[in-house]
């Protein structure tokens, strides 16, 4: 890259400002389709029954 003008660098960051953009982008994605989910707080309290229930009996 010694030899490159100046337009092919500016070429070559505005593609891989574009690139790394792109890979935020998808990351940022994959973050949120992996982040673990609330729990319902109707699904806890039934949970909690159960156990006492169970428990009990």
């Amino acid at each position: 890259m010694a030899g490159a003008s100046v337009d092919e660098l500016k070429s070559r960051i505005a593609q891989l400002e574009r690139q790394v953009a792109e890979l935020t982008q998808r990351l940022s994605l994959l973050e949120r389709s992996t982040r673990p989910r609330d729990e319902n707080p109707g699904d806890q309290k039934t949970v909690r029954e159960k156990v006492v229930y169970d428990w009990q009996s």
